[in-house]
């Protein structure tokens, strides 16, 4: 946490073998943490799950267990609008539960099933903005795609397939998003 002059750390809070991510937040009182997985000591096992943090009582309290698969990203607008993403697809708490998406797009040129998305932004809960890198080994490819939810539906405006991959999406409001990846930086149209 940042102390007003400098950073220090929060000893205790959260599990010691949990591989930490992202944090978001909206207010003090609403900062969400996930971790993708936990570390043994020898090897790393998905495991995400979900935390809300309270800064003041300096304590975690955990809200959403993925299993065995990873939490990659959160973002919270308010206490009831956060979003999380990772293997499982996309899921959205609306300060009382949690509504998981499923993910498919078909097409005329190919199927798309983006599961495994690795971050998202939203500059409110009508444009939401999701990034997901599908890669399979035989054929070998990578597709990655840019998926965007309008406050009732998810579609994918973009994808290509070829050799970059994503990995962060942010931006300034609905005309300034911006991704990142092995191919540099982009900016929405």
């Amino acid at each position: 946490m940042f102390y007003g002059t400098s950073w220090k750390a929060v000893p205790g809070v959260f599990p010691a073998n949990e591989v930490l991510e992202k944090i978001s937040g909206s207010g003090t009182n609403n900062i969400w943490v996930v971790s993708s997985s936990i570390w043994t000591g020898t090897k790393i096992t998905a495991a995400g799950k979900v935390f809300r943090f309270d800064p003041v009582g300096m304590r975690a309290t955990l809200v959403r267990d993925f299993s065995n698969q990873e939490a990659m990203s959160v973002f919270s607008l308010s206490p009831t609008s956060t979003w999380v993403v990772g293997s499982f697809g996309i899921s959205y708490f609306d300060g009382t539960s949690w509504k998981d998406t499923p993910f498919v797009v078909t097409n005329t040129v190919d199927y798309l099933h983006f599961s495994s998305f690795v971050d998202l932004w939203a500059s409110s809960p009508t444009d939401v903005w999701a990034i997901s890198n599908k890669i399979t080994i035989s054929p070998a490819a990578i597709r990655v795609g840019i998926a965007h939810y309008d406050g009732n539906t998810w579609t994918l405006p973009y994808w290509q397939s070829g050799p970059s991959t994503l990995f962060g999406i942010g931006g300034a409001d609905s005309s300034s998003v911006w991704v990142a990846g092995t191919g540099g930086v982009f900016r929405k149209p």
